[in-house]
């Protein structure tokens, strides 16, 4: 008569216990979390460092500034070195750059070329540190320049919707000072990769000055201005229009995109003869520069009236913009719009399927709802710079024919 009693005394037991192990051990890995780990950044400056400047730590981190140029100053140590220290979590992963307090001054290759983010991934162990090396500064360096036609940059754009400034590039078509004649525009991302190798990120250009002369002066497109908005530090939350868990980023574009509505646009109809409507306005990039694209007609639909989206990074966040699109095909039922996909986009042979299977959905959802569309699979199409410059030509002629 007693074991039910037993039993039920020893069950109450158990479940106190387990009850008890895991809110220890969800402690401690609380505890693992938010103790802070001592790390010092310790980077050597290159010969052509100006007397004088000073040297800043520019990262993704809250504890340095959030991608503030001059985030956190570094100090000259006994050994020739510039050094700082932080107190950071455990675990974290750490993105930054180097600069002289502004991005115009960042660090670069030894060619005078943009670099990617560097990344530090802090460990368990108490004081830590981490040496570094600069090759060069972005603008000491005077590379060989490869621009045909008139190229005007626009240095330090501020912006009260996003964090960080950023540099516009604006081409002009041929013989754009010899007329009055008001063009319409197309705003690309990841400007510093459009018009000049010595710029570009990866060492290749998109060669737009050299292709976009060629088709004006053959009359396959009308004259047009061309904006390049370099990308910042903050590339994958400006770019993104949700988060996505697996990068824990991402999120920004609709801040990003009132940037280029209501700041950026604005600014260059004020300083260009531009045709400001929505039928002359276009939008464009490619990565997740096209799924921005794709997200930023989909939003504002009164002020593009066209999209470039090449190799849309349609995967991000569980494929949220495809879903989206999906299931709303009205959205861009007024744009016209070119989307492309290569049959060799991806690390292995899955990601390369599923790019192409995502670009098919699209092509569907496009062709549902009656938009004016060119969505192309391109045998062979590889992800880089050297084979959107291939693609732009005729995606530049399908947006913007006669």
């Amino acid at each position: 008569m007693s074991c039910p009693r037993v039993w039920r005394e020893w069950c109450r037991r158990l479940t106190l216990a387990v009850f008890l192990f895991v809110a220890w051990q969800a402690a401690t890995t609380q505890a693992r979390q938010t103790e802070t780990i001592e790390v010092i950044i310790a980077v050597q400056v290159p010969e052509s460092f100006p007397a004088g400047d000073e040297l800043f730590l520019a990262g993704d981190q809250l504890e340095i500034g959030r991608w503030r140029p001059d985030g956190v100053k570094l100090t000259r140590d006994d050994r020739g070195r510039y050094a700082t220290t932080l107190r950071l979590p455990a675990g974290t992963k750490l993105e930054f750059k180097f600069t002289r307090g502004s991005w115009q001054t960042v660090e670069s290759d030894a060619q005078g070329r943009d670099i990617a983010n560097r990344r530090l991934e802090i460990g368990s162990a108490s004081p830590q540190t981490a040496e570094f090396s600069i090759a060069a500064w972005i603008d000491l360096v005077s590379p060989s320049r490869t621009v045909l036609g008139t190229l005007e940059f626009h240095d330090e754009f501020p912006s009260k919707f996003v964090d960080s400034s950023r540099r516009i590039a604006v081409w002009l078509p041929p013989k754009y000072s010899e007329s009055d004649q008001s063009y319409p525009v197309l705003y690309l991302q990841d400007g510093q990769n459009l018009f000049d190798r010595s710029t570009a990120a990866f060492d290749e250009e998109w060669r737009i000055d050299e292709t976009v002369t060629q088709l004006i002066e053959t009359e396959k497109v009308p004259p047009l201005i061309i904006v390049g908005v370099w990308n910042t530090p903050q590339r994958n939350a400006e770019y993104t229009p949700t988060i996505d868990a697996r990068f824990q980023a991402g999120g920004r574009a609709a801040d990003y995109l009132r940037c280029l509505v209501d700041e950026i646009k604005p600014f260059i109809d004020s300083r260009y003869r531009t045709r400001t409507e929505r039928e002359a306005t276009a939008v464009g990039g490619s990565s997740l520069g096209g799924l921005f694209s794709l997200y930023a007609v989909c939003e504002r639909p009164d002020v593009f009236s066209g999209c470039l989206a090449l190799s849309p990074s349609l995967f991000w966040d569980d494929e949220h913009l495809l879903k989206r699109l999906d299931q709303e095909p009205e959205l861009l039922r007024s744009v016209r719009c070119y989307a492309d996909m290569g049959t060799a986009e991806g690390r292995d042979e899955s990601v390369r399927r599923a790019n192409v299977e995502r670009i098919v959905r699209l092509q569907a959802v496009l062709e549902r709802n009656g938009s004016s569309a060119w969505v192309r699979t391109i045998e062979g199409g590889r992800h880089h710079e050297a084979a959107w410059a291939e693609r732009f030509g005729e995606a530049l002629q399908f947006l913007f024919r006669h």
